[in-house]
């Protein structure tokens, strides 16, 4: 799943859960009704975060010389562990070359 696709999919649940908050309502079920509230208000938050991060992404300089065997295509590292720190032009190339 992409990024673009995970921001998607939590707006979609965001507004079937709030549709879904209202049909529950009239139907005076009301512990479901607020669960689905919450449910979308988190999704709604989540895609948020989502957008924001893809925002700080697409506003970071890329490295693309093609050494880390975690970069993506776009120049994003996409190795999480602890032990593996986000590596700058200078840890790729050469006396710091860099290689678009």
């Amino acid at each position: 799943m992409t990024l673009d696709e995970a921001i998607q999919h939590c707006k979609e649940v965001a507004k079937e859960s709030k549709e879904a908050e209202l049909t529950y309502a009239r139907e005076n079920a009301y512990e479901t009704a607020i669960s689905c509230k919450a449910c979308g208000q988190e999704h709604e938050q989540l895609a948020k975060w989502l957008e924001e991060l893809k925002q700080r992404r697409e506003a970071e300089p890329v490295v693309r010389c093609g050494e880390c065997r975690y970069m993506e295509p776009n120049g994003h590292c996409t190795q999480f562990a602890d032990d593996h720190i986000r590596p700058s032009v200078s840890d790729f190339c050469s006396a710091g070359e860099r290689r678009y």
